[in-house]
């Protein structure tokens, strides 16, 4: 990929990560403790929820949890909790943003209880070092487990968005959808870092039935990975919004998808 090729791809990167942190419905900007040694130099948290992976006594749950930097690029950032130290992964190729979670290398392990706790960011700045950090506290009630989730239908049209028919999921207080936008590196889809959007509607798809069309959220052609979602927790509000995946399927926005 050749230098100018790299830096369109990183801008139209940058701006879908910007875009996905400012209009995904649930998505917060949380200030939480933050210092710096440079006031120049932010740590921002872009998504933080807990996903649960399986039901019933096969649950487990991890944090996901992704940042970023509007004015550094970051050479590093770990997470701590309790007294474990967990590594971030860089998003992409971007030089500013960041994401851990149970599915990627060396991420935050699963565990049957909710991880509840503070968490504190700590990222260090390229090529300055300058030190950055953040936190946040997730309390969730560890008894509200959500599942199992059964869909009726899952479709997405160009002209009619994204839709979606299912059963009732325990303890759900909403219901939407885990976006991950895919870019082309070096030949291979890579993700974008997932954000948290809920159905059109007023009631967000609380009757059971969904409509997700935005105009002006995804850029035609943009390539997407698009998973069904309940959401449960005390509020609904991140961070303390947890979050079991359903059905995942892979679209182009704009381009009628055929299973």
């Amino acid at each position: 990929m050749s230098y100018k090729s790299n830096w369109i791809f990183k801008m139209k990167a940058l701006r879908i990560f910007k875009m996905n942190m400012a209009l995904a419905s649930l998505a917060i900007m949380m200030s939480g403790c933050l210092n710096s040694d440079d006031p120049d130099f932010y740590i921002n948290i872009n998504q933080a929820f807990v996903s649960q992976y399986g039901t019933g006594d096969e649950a487990v749950f991890a944090p996901y949890i992704s940042i970023y930097s509007l004015t550094h690029s970051v050479q590093s950032a770990t997470l701590g909790y309790e007294s474990n130290t967990y590594q971030f992964n860089r998003i992409a190729n971007l030089s500013n943003s960041l994401q851990i979670s149970a599915d990627m290398y060396g991420g935050f392990p699963t565990s049957p209880t909710v991880p509840n706790g503070v968490y504190t960011i700590n990222a260090v700045s390229s090529p300055d070092g300058l030190v950055a950090n953040n936190s946040f506290t997730i309390n969730l009630d560890g008894n509200l487990k959500l599942g199992p989730i059964t869909l009726k239908s899952f479709t997405y049209k160009a002209a009619e968005g994204i839709k979606a028919e299912w059963e009732p999921v325990e303890n759900a207080k909403n219901y939407g959808l885990v976006i991950t936008p895919l870019a082309e590196v070096n030949g291979s889809y890579t993700s974008l870092g997932k954000g948290l959007y809920l159905w059109d509607s007023n009631d967000h798809g609380t009757e059971n039935a969904g409509v997700f069309n935005p105009s002006n959220v995804f850029p035609e052609g943009q390539r997407l990975r698009v998973s069904f979602a309940a959401y449960g927790g005390n509020n609904v509000q991140m961070p303390n919004v947890l979050v079991l995946e359903g059905e995942t399927i892979e679209i182009v926005w704009g381009k009628d998808y055929e299973n």
